[in-house]
């Protein structure tokens, strides 16, 4: 399902189905029903893709990509990339050891670094020296959430899988609506797809009180 059709599926399960939004740009000059619904999908997306995990994080959010550094240059910028994270590095198939800080190993220019470190704070990936010559290095990255925005934006998980972002847009409908019927039986509709979803994907959840998070 792409993103209007995600919220018009919200829309009939709430009992909506005469009142389906034609686009999601049209949702703005509707009633306020209707642009909630709107970010009630968009909230549940998020929620589903940063939510806490035992196992680490979503398959889907995890990709290697290979990024060229120029000479004399120590440092990426993860907004560059983009990504929130950055685990692995590889230099020609070696891997480069991670630190938590790098003052104690800094070099001058060398023929390729050695160590990295991560700064979240500064937006950083630096490394303990910089190249003579431009290297490419393959790297194992977390990507930023992914916002639904148009119309035809479609979800990165298995198709049957979408239907989980439905089942929780309509647990905040029920709950911001004060429908308890409504959100029982969404509740209980999302925790089976949580347990498809952790099942494809090979990521255990954590359970608290027998309900999935």
């Amino acid at each position: 399902m792409n993103f209007l059709q995600l919220v018009q599926r919200v829309q009939r399960e709430a009992g909506m189905a005469n009142q389906l939004i034609p686009s999601i740009a049209a949702a703005d000059t509707l009633s306020p029903l209707h642009k909630n619904m709107v970010n009630w999908v968009i909230d549940a997306w998020h929620f589903i893709q940063n939510e806490i995990k035992s196992g680490g994080e979503w398959p889907f959010r995890q990709q290697f990509i290979d990024v060229v550094i120029p000479a004399g240059v120590n440092q990426l910028a993860l907004s560059a990339i983009p990504a929130i994270k950055v685990k692995r590095i590889w230099l020609n198939g070696a891997p480069l050891c991670q630190r938590a800080r790098l003052e104690y190993v800094l070099l001058p220019m060398a023929a390729a670094p050695r160590y990295f470190c991560t700064d979240s704070r500064s937006g950083y990936v630096q490394f303990n020296n910089a190249a003579t010559s431009p290297i490419t290095l393959k790297l194992d990255i977390i990507t930023p959430l992914q916002t639904l925005a148009l119309d035809t934006d479609v979800p990165m998980i298995d198709d049957d899988l979408q239907i989980r972002i439905v089942w929780r847009a309509l647990m905040l409908f029920a709950s911001a609506e004060s429908m308890p019927d409504i959100y029982s039986m969404a509740q209980i509709n999302e925790q089976q797809a949580a347990a498809s979803m952790s099942a494809r994907y090979g990521v255990p959840m954590k359970v608290r009180g027998g309900c999935f998070v």
